[in-house]
């Protein structure tokens, strides 16, 4: 790793919300309760019914343990920030806070995508749905879709470790994210 000028990263955040600051935090405390309620009530949901253990709903639970990873990555930042009207952190929490999101994202677009295969055999293929998308399919396509979020997270540790950070150390934003890293 090379030597870096800069060790930390100032978030500015949402600068100019002095009278608005408390009923945001408010706000963003209660989208972060209901992304997590929401998205463990499916989660338990799928669980525990059997009729609902299909492969459409068992990638839905996917989605919603990445949703949840992905707004635990993002949001309790964004609400320390707030009500701090922003924030210092030091340069590896930022790069890692960005790591972990772009795996994240990348693990739900290659999930949607999966999804959407789904949903195109069941339509346009119906009476061989049952044949394509099995049980082995399923994990095959989950395992990958995780795998490879995961190989993505590698590559980006690895590149930006690499990387020499000199200069401005503010992001006009409440996270780290692609172009400001």
């Amino acid at each position: 790793m090379l030597k870096n000028n800069i060790t930390t990263i100032h978030l500015l955040g949402f600068p100019g919300l002095h009278h608005f600051k408390f009923l945001f935090f408010i706000f963003l405390i209660l989208c972060y309760c209901f992304i997590l309620f929401g998205n463990s009530l499916i989660i338990t949901l799928v669980s525990i019914n059997k009729n609902l253990q299909s492969p459409m709903y068992i990638f839905l639970t996917q989605l919603s343990l990445l949703d949840i990873l992905l707004s635990t990555d993002i949001l309790p930042n964004m609400i320390h920030i707030t009500i701090h009207e922003g924030d210092v952190i030091s340069l590896t929490s930022c790069i890692i806070q960005f790591c972990f999101f772009s795996s994240l994202e990348c693990s739900e677009c290659l999930l949607l995508t999966i999804m959407s295969y789904d949903r195109y055999v069941a339509i346009c293929n119906p009476l061989h749905y049952q044949s394509v998308i099995n049980e082995l399919f399923c994990l095959i396509s989950i395992v990958s879709t995780w795998m490879i979020g995961n190989a993505i997270l590698l590559l980006n540790a690895l590149s930006i470790c690499r990387l020499h950070f000199c200069g401005a150390n503010f992001i006009d934003h409440f996270f780290c994210k692609r172009g400001q890293v």
